[in-house]
């Protein structure tokens, strides 16, 4: 049968029969380990480690087992150590060593563990219960008869004596509290005496000197003077300054200093109603309402009638309420301005100046000024996709008749088209009002691939004008053809760049319609094919079910200019 280690010190146990030859060998080095785990021993955790194990080695000399192990490393956070095997019960010194002012916390199984601070040794033991093994601190309550220090006591929690305690030596104390009584059968001869708690006297105090108190004298009774207080600082033990009746006055030489703990809260009640306060929050001043709803107003005299300057309604979220509207006016900064608003850089301004609104941005670079109008479905803040044909932004011109004021005309700008995150296609619409209307009527749309529409020429017929223009690379035997040409025909230029062939510029200028051949206008050259699809060497221009072709038989690759005045009609 083989050799075992199940023991707490994890020594070769021998089976009958086994080790032949080497039974004073295997017993000179348990000795040797027995001998180990009563002395001390240190192990290294891994610079920043959050965890270590220690798992005593199986008949070899190891650190762990050790009776006193010292844990050394650097660390930046408490350090987690499992001692292993779980079923080891047994008792350890146990030594926090480490450096960066860490804990480390022992543990063996799911039980208990002990934490350590830095520099700190204690007494464990470890109850070996396998997975549910715990470590416990077997000082947490050590009874012994006397207990001698020969230099520095640390009490980090009560100390309680129950006998006499004798001080042969100085007693020094930097504060000393003392709930029970005190009873000096001698004379007590002190220099200074200073009394935290009460001092209780059955008979009088007798003072033929002064009384100077740097703290606080306490009464439970009444203290009268007739001929005032002089108090240089005056601090009040309980909550509560109350008066009977009438008002109380604070008449201060200088200035008065309210300072309060808790955020510096000043409460204000009405009675039992607490309706407002005055905090500070991260440096900032705050001026509460905490009543549910209950708005906040800044009042003044106007006269001699009290209006509300303004109104900040809290059931809509602090909105400021300006009854007479609001006036800003800095003569010094912007002369004949009325109104200044500025961005928190002090880059960008909207400023209200005589005869003008200005919006102005100051800034070594290229950016313009901007004014943006955003354009969303839903709410303020619960924003939803707009649609196709939503409008996003319109200026609206009016001038004034009589009882009011009248459109004149409108810049408008809307969605068209199919859109996306990074993509929102739209038209830009100009509108005027014609004679006799106040109702503008678009005249020019420029749409989402640039074409511009010129609408309303003639009043007694529909002659729009759309206007696009543009540039394509054609290869040898490729076609581009020119659509929605309408039954009132286009007026169509055509520019070929032939660098290769020595033609750098080269123009035609043609007329089609639906359902007719084109109609040369001008063809100067004479390298256009006109009403041709089958010309070599040359650009042929023909019509095809309502639409102009375009196709490359030059037998290089052509990069053509296109211009197309297209008339809408009726």
């Amino acid at each position: 049968m083989a050799s075992s280690y199940v023991n707490d010190l994890r020594l070769n146990e021998m089976a009958t029969g086994d080790a032949s030859g080497s039974w004073g060998t295997n017993t000179n080095t348990n000795l040797s380990l027995i001998g180990e785990a009563l002395g001390y021993g240190t192990e290294g955790i891994t610079t920043n480690a959050n965890t270590h194990t220690t798992t005593v080695a199986d008949g070899a000399t190891d650190p762990g087992r050790a009776m006193y192990i010292e844990y050394t490393g650097t660390l930046d956070s408490a350090c987690t150590i499992t001692i292993a095997p779980n079923t080891l019960s047994r008792m350890h010194f146990i030594e926090n060593g480490t450096s960066g002012s860490q804990n480390i916390i022992i543990k063996q199984g799911s039980g208990a563990t002990i934490t350590i601070p830095p520099g700190d040794t204690k007494a464990v033991y470890l109850d070996g219960a396998g997975s549910g093994a715990k470590v416990v601190d077997a000082f947490a309550s050590l009874n012994v008869v006397d207990l001698k220090v020969q230099d520095d006591l640390t009490v980090t929690d009560d100390a309680t004596i129950g006998g006499t305690l004798g001080v042969t030596g100085v007693l020094t104390a930097t504060s000393l509290d003392i709930s029970g009584a005190i009873d000096v059968d001698g004379t007590s001869n002190l220099d200074v005496v200073d009394i935290d708690g009460a001092v209780d006297m059955a008979s009088t105090l007798q003072v033929d000197g002064a009384i100077t108190n740097s703290s606080t004298i306490v009464s439970a009774g009444k203290i009268t003077a007739d001929a005032g207080i002089d108090i240089d600082n005056f601090n009040i033990d309980g909550t509560t300054i109350a008066l009977s009746s009438g008002d109380i006055t604070l008449d201060s030489a200088g200035r008065v200093d309210l300072s309060a703990d808790d955020n510096g809260e000043v409460r204000l009640f009405d009675g039992s109603l607490h309706y407002g306060q005055f905090k500070e929050d991260s440096n900032h001043f705050l001026i509460q309402s905490v009543v549910a709803d209950a708005d906040i107003y800044i009042q003044g005299l106007d006269d001699s009638t009290i209006v509300n300057a303004v109104q900040f309604d809290m059931s809509d979220a602090g909105r400021a309420i300006f009854p007479a509207g609001v006036t800003v006016h800095d003569a010094t900064a912007l002369t004949n301005t009325t109104f200044d608003a500025r961005d928190v850089d002090n880059v960008t301004s909207l400023n209200v100046q005589n005869n003008a609104a200005t919006i102005q941005r100051s800034q070594s670079a290229t950016a313009a000024p901007t004014l943006v109008f955003n354009k969303a479905r839903g709410s303020l803040g619960s924003e939803a996709n707009v649609n196709n044909g939503d409008f996003t932004g319109s200026i609206t011109f009016r001038g004034y008749h009589t009882n009011g004021f009248y459109q004149t005309a409108t810049i408008e700008s809307k969605v068209s088209g199919t859109h996306g995150t990074s993509d929102m296609p739209g038209t830009l619409l100009f509108a005027t009002s014609n004679d006799g209307s106040a109702t503008p009527t678009s005249r020019m749309e420029i749409d989402q691939a640039g074409v511009t529409k010129l609408t309303g020429g003639v009043q007694s017929g529909r002659q729009d004008l759309k206007f696009n223009n543009g540039t394509v690379s054609l290869a040898q035997g490729a076609t581009y053809t020119l659509t929605d040409i309408l039954n009132t025909g286009a007026l169509i230029s055509i520019g070929q760049n032939r660098s290769n062939q020595g033609i750098t510029y080269d123009h035609c200028l043609i007329f089609g319609e639906t359902g007719t051949a084109a109609t040369v206008v001008a063809n100067p050259s004479g390298r256009f094919a006109i009403n041709s699809a089958t010309t070599s060497n040359q650009t042929n221009i023909f019509v095809n079910s309502g639409s102009v072709v375009i196709l490359n038989e030059v037998g290089t690759t052509v990069t053509y200019t296109i211009a197309a005045f297209v008339y809408q009609g009726n």
